[in-house]
């Protein structure tokens, strides 16, 4: 199976390769058919690797989230 991107919005994903405010970086999340994904995310707040983030938008055009610390 394959999970729908947009379906992960409102899941929590963890930081692989961190990012400053603004700027793409890339979060790891396990979907509900249980693969993981590893996803560009846009920082919303400043992260480092291993922080756990909320995705709170997907953006189909780029194949990106918005995400941060909550």
């Amino acid at each position: 199976y394959s999970e729908n991107l947009a379906n992960l919005v409102g899941e929590r994903a963890v930081v692989t390769v961190p990012a400053q405010q603004g700027k793409t970086g890339e979060a790891k999340i396990i979907d509900r058919f249980g693969a993981t994904q590893y996803i560009r995310v846009k920082m919303t707040s400043p992260v480092s690797t291993g922080d756990e983030i909320l995705l709170t938008s997907y953006y189909e055009d780029t194949r990106a989230f918005e995400g941060g610390k909550q």
